[in-house]
């Protein structure tokens, strides 16, 4: 074999390595957003008493959350965006001065964290329907305030508009409400086929 062909097949052996190790390594950042379940109920065990790692089913579906602070306080729901997972909010349920006023609860969206991971569901509307169950479960606590990241953001308008009088307010932070201005990362597809 030439040495230039040599040459050729080396580079390319080698780049294939180094992109492999990339996109492992960039996946493996990706996936992190999720906590297994083993370091969800070390995390509740550190939380103040009452807290609670629970989760019901709807559609086929297991829908996960962590809830602390009294069922008679106003109610905060957080939501996050995608990819994500409960654990975008939970440094806020270790914050006694927020759970001594209201109950906080953080969401594992439909298809993330332990919420049936992978089968991600693109309708906004369904996963409204999906989610309304924890509304429900707080109604008794008015005012419920959602709080939206990113895509979490437009899960909680649909919400606000499809259940008025399980809402009370919304907080949305950097929301995703204009499809158009979103950027296309060129990653976003794949982590959807899960």
């Amino acid at each position: 074999m030439p040495i230039s062909v040599k040459k050729r097949l080396v580079k390319r052996i080698s780049l294939s390595i180094l992109v492999f190790v990339a996109l492992s390594q960039l996946f493996s950042g990706c996936f992190s957003f999720r906590m297994s379940n083993r370091e969800i109920n070390n995390y509740v065990s550190e939380l103040p008493k009452g807290a609670e790692y629970a989760y019901y089913e709807l559609d086929h579906r297991q829908m996960h959350y962590i809830s602390t602070g009294g069922n008679d306080l106003p109610t905060v729901i957080f939501f996050h965006g995608s990819p994500g997972s409960l654990s975008a909010f939970t440094h806020f349920l270790k914050d006694s001065t927020l759970s001594s006023q209201a109950r906080l609860i953080t969401i594992d969206r439909p298809g993330f964290g332990q919420s049936n991971f992978g089968w991600s569901e693109k309708s906004l509307k369904k996963q409204s329907q999906l989610l309304k169950p924890i509304l429900e479960q707080s109604q008794s606590n008015s005012p419920v305030i959602l709080v939206g990241h990113s895509l979490g953001g437009s899960l909680i308008a649909r919400m606000a508009m499809d259940f008025p009088d399980l809402v009370d307010g919304i907080i949305m932070v950097a929301p995703s409400i204009d499809p158009t201005l979103e950027p296309e990362e060129w990653y976003r597809p794949l982590l959807y086929r899960f």
